[in-house]
């Protein structure tokens, strides 16, 4: 089961993590991210995606208990294919 909600602050989603005792996993391609096809998330844990392009800000990178980064293969979007 999935739920969704929203938090006005990254202060705020920890604070609701911890007392929901959710370790903060976030997801981006940032340096020293591990790959996370190669690792088991937690059975219960929250989620925190990086927007495309500037990805997870400094702020929610702190907040996070692990970091993984998905692979992605072929050719960027903005690249030319001929």
């Amino acid at each position: 089961m999935m739920n969704v909600r929203h938090h006005e602050t990254i202060a705020d989603l920890a604070a609701f993590a911890a007392a929901e005792g959710l370790p903060i996993v976030g997801i981006d391609n940032l340096p020293g991210s591990r790959p996370l096809e190669r690792h088991a998330l937690p059975r219960r844990c929250l989620l925190l995606f990086g927007q495309e392009g500037p990805g997870l800000s400094a702020a929610a990178r702190t907040a996070c208990d692990a970091l993984y980064s998905i692979a992605q293969y072929g050719l960027p979007s903005d690249s030319p294919t001929s």
